[in-house]
């Protein structure tokens, strides 16, 4: 079906660094709603109560912007930054950019559906997904397959982890069979949204498209960042 190798960018450095990023902000807007009563309680009888709720509501208000911050935006800033460097990291390998807008950057889980918890990231690899009328072809920073239509048995929709407690978000699932005829099955999820609530609309649109692809060979026109024309 394809090649892997060491990864070039998406290495568990670069994961690291991103949990650490991300679990940072938490941690800050966590110690600012810990504080506020703590704070509050203190400086009630020396300023009053309209000078302690109007700095009890500044902190609360900041340690709802860390949140949204750190939980929408800068995970897909992340992406954005991981994007760009899986691309050039596979301009240097093939010799041509694959981000050239017929694709979509995705992350590709080899394991099936089942979330693995205990990961430091959702995906075991980035890169780019590309249809020919007859093949898919996922050019990853570790791994690279093609993978002919006819193998393929089905795509559609799958959830990861429990809405609303621990939500991983919709993936994208294809079941196919090898050459010795073994069920198996991966996953993608675009990684290309600006925001995270953007994440859920963007991998619909690619098992939609995946699905025309399967059932009719279509193959969609170019895209853009983000979502489709």
């Amino acid at each position: 079906m394809g090649g892997s190798g060491e990864p070039e960018v998406f290495t568990r450095a670069w994961k690291l660094k991103g949990n650490l990023l991300l679990g940072g902000l938490a941690l800050a807007a966590l110690c600012q709603l810990i504080v506020i009563p703590i704070l509050g309680q203190a400086l009630l009888n020396r300023w009053g109560v309209g000078p302690t709720v109007a700095l009890a509501a500044f902190l609360f208000g900041d340690a709802m912007l860390l949140l949204l911050v750190g939980g929408q935006r800068l995970p897909m800033a992340l992406d954005e930054r991981l994007r760009r460097g899986v691309a050039a990291a596979l301009t240097r390998r093939l010799g041509h950019s694959p981000d050239d807008g017929n694709g979509y950057f995705v992350g590709w889980t080899g394991g099936g559906p089942t979330a693995n918890l205990l990961a430091l990231d959702m995906s075991d690899d980035v890169g780019f997904v590309k249809l020919t009328p007859e093949r898919l072809v996922f050019l990853g920073d570790g791994v690279t397959f093609e993978l002919p239509r006819q193998q393929v048995q089905w795509i559609g929709p799958a959830e990861q982890g429990v809405p609303v407690i621990m939500d991983f978000g919709l993936r994208v699932v294809v079941h196919w069979v090898d050459q010795l005829g073994r069920e198996q099955a991966f996953t993608f999820h675009r990684r290309e949204a600006r925001w995270k609530s953007q994440r859920r609309r963007l991998n619909e649109e690619l098992c939609e498209v995946l699905r025309q692809w399967h059932q009719h060979g279509l193959v969609p026109g170019p895209t853009v960042q983000g979502g489709t024309p």
